[in-house]
Order: structure tokens, then C-alpha cells, then sequence
């Protein structure tokens, strides 16, 4: 098959779940079929591009706008006109260019790595102005109007989650029998686990931004360390909130935290080995963040916020639910699993065995090869 994916953002844009997905995918795909990424400018020099990426230039890197979506929509009909596509896969709303438009003559398929009323729940959540709120919601009611035309113009749906599932056939009133459910995957065999030297370290990953949560861990802390000794709580990330968790740590006068920074990919495993528990404290309604599966992966015990898409990943057999933004929860579930090391190793084997059983990069390949067949053979114009 040859396949036309568009998506804002890449790894050879920055770090990200999103982009690590893709990158995954693409790869896996690349294996038996042919797939050509079509996706925004880069604002940065690559030694080497990658072939067949598409980094349409003048349009603003990372980031959805009209621009892009009349240029990606320019490039695709210029692809397809010299070698035709077989199907268009949509990274959330990468394709809507082509959606906008004449429709091709070939099947459409988005995948949703969250929704519009996932991002609207979550800021209206951590913003307390009323102006704001207000402008929130005007906003979420012209995106939708917009986004729905467009959606439903699709031939089929992936969703990660069953709880996108449910979603996207309440929000969207898309048809079930047109819904997929593929689970994100992680490769397995380079995320196992490995040498732990006992040392009791909470670790917690993500971009630093307000909504992942990252304050909460910090502010469990002293919690923690009255109930446990020599605990360390290990922070890798960056991002604009940095400052804000740094003068918590200093408000707090916690020195048993540490800020690594960014970690490369390839260093990831060393690190989920290295803790005794990760946290994921996000309060961002969304779906399940990979470095959830890549603990599990590494049979770490988990302690992740019950909202979004999580429960598909995690459980009371192979992790903690906590609710979002309850710092008590979240300091008591860290304590439990560092005091029980029996309960943490039973919750972090299961985890492995879930994150091989449901969540391996082949899993997530074989499954969207299977989408793409399916809408080929039933498309019609």
C-alpha cells in the first residue's frame, strides 16, 4: 500500500508522545508498504532529511493553520497526481485541508489522539477567570461546528482509547460500525525490565506545562518523606512551567528533587529501571500518555490520574488510579508501593504483560494495516 499521512508535528519537530507515535507507526509501516508524511517546516537544520517527509516550507513548524492545511493539500494533489495514494491517513486534524475541498478518490482515516472537548474540559479546569472561561467557550463552539463538517467527511475513525470510542460517537455522532479501535504502541523489546539497585526513587516525565500535573508530585513530597526515608523524586521534562515547579521545589525546601531535563529516547529504559514508582499525575483529559506504557513496559508500578483515556492502559491489577489534582491520593499511593514491595512487584509484572499482550509497536501496525484494508475494499466515492 501506498499511504499519504499528514500531522502537524514529527520527531524532527521536538520530543512528544504524539510525535514519538508517529514516528513508530511510520517506521512499523514502512516495513511492507510505502509511507509518505506530509507535515509542517522545521525551524531548525536537519544533517540528513528523512526520506519521504514533506516539510512544506513558510508554514509555521508544529503547529496547525490555514497555511499549512492549503499547502499539505497542494502537495498531496501534486503526489498523488504523479503516483497515487492508496489511502490518506489524518493525524488528528492534519488532513483537514483535503477534507475542506473536493474529496479524492481514495478512503480518509483519522486518528484521534484526543479531543476537542478533552481540550476544553482540561482548560476550563485549570483556568479560573471568568473572561477566560467565556472565551474558552466561544471558541469550543466554532471549533466544533467547523471540526464536525470536516470529521464526518472521514471514512473511518481510529481511536486509541474505548473511552475516545465512546466519545467520539457522543460528540460527534460518527457511526460506530466506521469507529476502530487501535491501541498507541511502544516497542517492548527496547522498554523491558532491567538492573534496579533498590534505590527508592519516584520518578515522573513529561513536557513541563500546568496541565501535566508535575506541581502535584512536588507538593506530595514532604508527605512522602515523613512516612519514608532517603526517597528521591526524579523530574525529567522542560518546558514553560519549569520555573514555576523549580520555586515550588524552593517554597517547599525539598532538596530530594532533581531536574534532569530533557533524556534522550534511546536513554528512556535506564530511567524507568533506575525508580521505584512512576508517577503520572496529569490533569490533562486526554489519552494515555506512552510513558505510561513504557513504565509498564519496564514493570515499574504506576500511579496515574483516572480521567481521559487511562483506564484503557491502567487498572487496579497493574497500577493506582488516583483522582486528578488530589495531592493527598497521590502522596498515599506513592507510600503504599514504596513500603510494599510485594504489592509494587505484583503490580509492575502484570504491567509488563499488559504492555507486551495490548501495546506493542507490532500490535499497533498489524491493527492500523487492517483499518486501511478494510476502508479500501468498501470505499466508494
Amino acid at each position: 500500500m501506498r499511504i499519504c499521512m499528514f500531522t502537524r508535528s514529527t520527531a524532527y519537530h521536538h520530543t512528544g508522545g504524539m510525535e514519538d507515535h508517529i514516528e513508530m507507526l511510520v517506521n512499523e509501516l514502512n516495513k511492507q508498504h510505502e509511507v509518505i508524511v506530509i507535515t509542517t517546516d522545521l525551524d531548525k537544520e536537519l544533517k540528513q532529511k528523512p526520506k519521504n517527509y514533506y516539510f512544506l516550507h513558510g508554514t509555521k513548524p508544529g503547529n496547525y493553520s490555514k497555511n499549512f492545511w492549503v499547502k499539505s493539500r497542494e502537495k498531496f494533489l501534486e503526489l498523488h497526481g504523479k503516483k497515487k495514494f492508496d489511502i490518506i491517513h489524518s493525524q488528528s486534524s492534519g488532513a483537514f485541508g483535503i477534507l475542506s475541498g473536493k474529496r479524492p478518490d481514495i478512503p480518509i482515516v483519522m486518528s484521534f489522539h484526543g479531543t476537542l472537548l478533552d481540550e476544553f474540559r482540561t482548560n476550563m479546569k485549570i483556568n479560573k477567570n471568568p473572561l477566560i472561561k467565556a472565551g474558552l467557550t466561544g471558541s469550543f463552539f466554532l471549533r466544533y461546528i467547523r471540526d464536525s463538517y470536516k470529521i464526518r467527511r472521514c471514512d473511518g475513525i481510529i481511536a486509541t482509547s474505548n473511552e475516545q470510542a465512546v466519545l467520539l460517537k457522543k460528540f460527534y455522532n460518527f457511526p460506530d460500525k466506521k469507529i476502530f479501535r487501535v491501541y498507541n504502541g511502544i516497542d517492548t523489546d527496547l522498554f523491558r525490565p532491567g538492573k534496579h539497585d533498590n534505590k527508592k526513587i519516584i520518578l515522573a516525565m513529561a513536557r513541563f506545562i500546568k496541565q501535566k500535573g508535575i506541581q502535584n508530585i512536588i507538593m506530595a513530597m514532604p508527605k512522602i518523606t515523613e512516612k519514608v526515608s532517603d526517597v528521591e523524586l526524579i523530574l525529567i521534562g522542560d518546558g514553560p512551567y519549569r520555573e514555576e515547579l523549580e520555586n515550588i521545589t524552593k517554597q517547599l525546601k525539598l532538596n530530594d528533587v532533581k531536574f534532569m531535563g530533557f533524556v534522550s529516547f534511546n536513554k528512556l529504559p535506564e530511567c524507568f529501571n533506575a525508580c521505584s514508582v512512576f508517577v503520572n499525575p496529569t490533569m490533562q483529559q486526554n489519552g494515555y500518555d506512552l510513558t505510561i506504557i513504557e513504565a509498564m513496559a519496564c514493570a515499574k508500578p504506576v500511579v496515574v490520574s483516572d480521567l481521559g483515556s487511562v483506564p484503557t492502559a491502567v487498572n487496579s491489577k497493574n497500577g493506582i488510579l488516583i483522582k486528578p489534582g488530589d495531592i493527598q491520593e497521590l502522596s498515599n499511593a506513592c507510600i503504599k508501593l514504596l513500603e510494599n514491595r510485594k504489592l509494587s512487584s505484583e503490580l509492575g509484572k502484570q504491567g509488563r504483560k499488559d504492555a507486551v499482550g495490548k501495546f506493542s509497536k507490532e500490535k499497533m501496525a498489524t491493527g492500523t494495516v487492517k483499518v486501511y484494508k478494510n476502508l479500501i475494499e468498501n470505499f466508494s466515492i
